[in-house]
């Protein structure tokens, strides 16, 4: 009865061992300092939305792989719109809610998390994302999207830590490919 009752423990045990806990994943990507477009002192109107259609960016797996989400922190909008903000006044833009010089409105239109088993011993961890972004200037619209993808290969499970890392460099990447981007550049000082 002893050793039934050990094997059963055993069991619950090692299936709640397997069970993974949601993340919420703080929006702090690591922006460019090089590259990055020029302002002529212009002011911008700056506003970031999430126009994803679902907040889960995927699962970190499990046992309960439905409940052991990942999603980005309530508010990341404002954190990446300061981050954003704080790249582009370093770069000759003045900053101004109100302006009507200049509007930029940038969107979160996608952002995917998958753990793509590729043997026994290895997954790769595929994150995904895609940023819409809008620019007025006098009366012009200026439309573009940027996409990006990271592959990390992983041995085991990945901690929180890199989890965190991953989804804030796919955000870094698209963002700094539009404050880079020389169309941006051009329509702004045609």
């Amino acid at each position: 009865m002893r050793i039934k009752l050990l094997f059963f423990v055993m069991i619950a045990l090692s299936l709640v061992s397997c069970a993974e806990t949601p993340q919420q994943i703080s929006v702090l990507p690591p922006l460019a300092t090089d590259n990055l477009i020029v302002g002529q002192g212009q002011s911008v109107a700056l506003t970031v939305t999430d126009e994803r259609a679902d907040p889960v960016l995927g699962s970190r797996g499990g046992v309960y792989a439905e409940t052991s989400v990942i999603t980005l922190q309530p508010g990341f909008e404002k954190k990446l719109q300061e981050e954003i903000s704080r790249k582009l006044a370093q770069r000759n833009f003045i900053i101004d809610p109100m302006s009507l010089e200049v509007t930029w409105q940038v969107k979160l239109l996608e952002l995917s998390y998958e753990i793509v088993p590729v043997d026994q011993l290895k997954d790769n961890i595929v994150v995904k994302g895609k940023l819409g972004f809008e620019m007025n200037n006098a009366n012009k619209t200026f439309t573009k999207s940027y996409g990006a993808t990271r592959v990390q290969p992983m041995f085991g499970k990945p901690s929180d830590k890199k989890n965190s890392d991953l989804v804030n460099m796919v955000i870094a990447d698209m963002v700094n490919a539009m404050l880079s981007d020389q169309q941006v550049a051009d329509f702004l000082n045609d």
